[in-house]
């Protein structure tokens, strides 16, 4: 044992491991920096923060004012000069001073120190058919504590906040939600978001599919957006995949009932990237030769560029096609119809402060108050909801549309 004895080894191991335990465990580069800036933002928040002042400094700061009053009553001609004397030295009213005299004759020093005024109960009764209606809304449709905040207070059912929501939803035995974020993570990417001016300069265009019918066959569904409102201008099925031409029909009847774009923005799918020999490919040169637009495709393996198609087929699957199945073609359009109709000119976008698409497409929003015209809550009945009232949509014309894109936008 060189020399030393038992007891000396066992001596030096414990100041070993004494001495490792004072040493910094090792940390990256990063850690270090991480933790050294959270610690530079906390002291900063305390530097901003305005001190308050001891709950103990305050009673005695008020006992001196009080002691005061007391030795002014005694060398005064009358009790309404001590007050008033005593009240400008020490900046409050003559009725605070006498009151902290009486607080202080009371109970002494502890009397004098500040007291919340916050009640020691706070009664916030929210009706019964309000939860009902949230948990209702939640399940149905999977919206977010934002969403149904925004909701129930623009169709003037009931005003709560996303925190009395989130309440609601928590209190609720087999309902999960998870931290709803408005805006998508970026995830260490820059993302730029941009919008259009005018409506009609950019359409989207995206597939849904496969859907599985209940008679078994498959159907796919073309959508096309507007960038500027999110307007849906097209939602069509059709049994099994779409090509090129079923695609260019689509877009016609887009045409026809809307206008023309500027530009129309696609994935590489083989519908768009599809070419003639040696030439540009058919979408591509039929929308140019024949209509006049130009056919923008994203980078690929980046669907973000597409994103505003993209989000609403997410919509589109959370809201009607994950909720329901379907007996065949025509009871999907039917139902792609309605979800269409509500989506464009009753639900409220939360990109676009919570109004629908079409008060940005034409510049005009029907107004709504109740939930009848969500779909699958037509016929429902509430105890203590007020009867529905909803206005017709505006009827869109391509003219009307293309007023919108004026220096001044006017009526036709």
């Amino acid at each position: 044992m060189n020399g030393k004895t038992k007891s000396e080894c066992h001596q030096e191991r414990k100041a070993q491991k004494r001495q490792a335990a004072k040493r910094k465990a090792k940390t990256t580069r990063f850690q270090t920096e991480a933790r050294r800036r959270q610690a530079d933002l906390e002291r900063r928040k305390r530097q901003q923060q305005p001190r308050t002042p001891r709950p103990l400094a305050v009673a005695q700061a008020r006992r001196r004012a009080v002691r005061r009053y007391q030795h002014l009553k005694e060398v005064s001609s009358t009790e309404q000069e001590a007050a008033e004397q005593a009240a400008r030295e020490y900046k409050v009213s003559p009725g605070t001073l006498r009151r902290w005299h009486k607080l202080h004759r009371e109970g002494g020093l502890k009397a004098l120190c500040p007291q919340s005024k916050r009640p020691k109960t706070i009664h916030t009764h929210i009706p019964l058919w309000v939860k009902g209606l949230v948990v209702l809304l939640r399940l149905q449709y999977g919206w977010g504590q934002h969403r149904l905040s925004a909701e129930l207070k623009r169709r003037q059912v009931y005003t709560l906040s996303h925190r009395s929501v989130r309440k609601i939803l928590d209190a609720q035995p087999g309902v999960t939600i998870r931290t709803y974020h408005l805006r998508g993570k970026s995830n260490g990417i820059a993302y730029q978001r941009w919008g259009r001016s005018c409506p009609n300069d950019w359409w989207h265009i995206d597939f849904k599919g496969p859907i599985r019918l209940e008679d078994g066959t498959e159907a796919e569904i073309v959508v096309l957006i507007d960038a500027r409102s999110r307007y849906c201008v097209a939602c069509v099925a059709q049994i099994g995949a779409f090509n090129t031409e079923q695609t260019q029909q689509a877009c016609l009847q887009a045409f026809t009932q809307f206008g023309l774009p500027k530009v129309m923005l696609s994935d590489n799918g083989s519908v768009f990237s599809s070419r003639y020999e040696g030439g540009t490919t058919r979408f591509s040169q039929w929308l140019k030769e024949q209509q006049d637009i130009d056919h923008w495709r994203i980078q690929p393996y980046y669907p973000e560029c597409n994103g505003k198609a993209e989000a609403f087929i997410k919509t589109l699957k959370r809201e009607l096609l994950s909720r329901r199945s379907f007996a065949d073609l025509a009871d999907l359009q039917a139902a792609l119809d309605r979800f269409v109709y509500y989506y464009n000119n009753y639900r409220g976008h939360s990109r676009l402060g919570w109004q629908a698409p079409v008060f940005r497409y034409v510049g005009q929003a029907p107004s709504v108050v109740g939930v009848a015209d969500i779909p699958g809550l037509e016929g429902i009945v509430i105890p203590g909801l007020q009867p529905a009232s909803v206005q017709p949509p505006p009827n869109i014309t391509p003219q009307r549309v293309a007023a919108m894109r004026a220096l001044v936008p006017f009526s036709p």
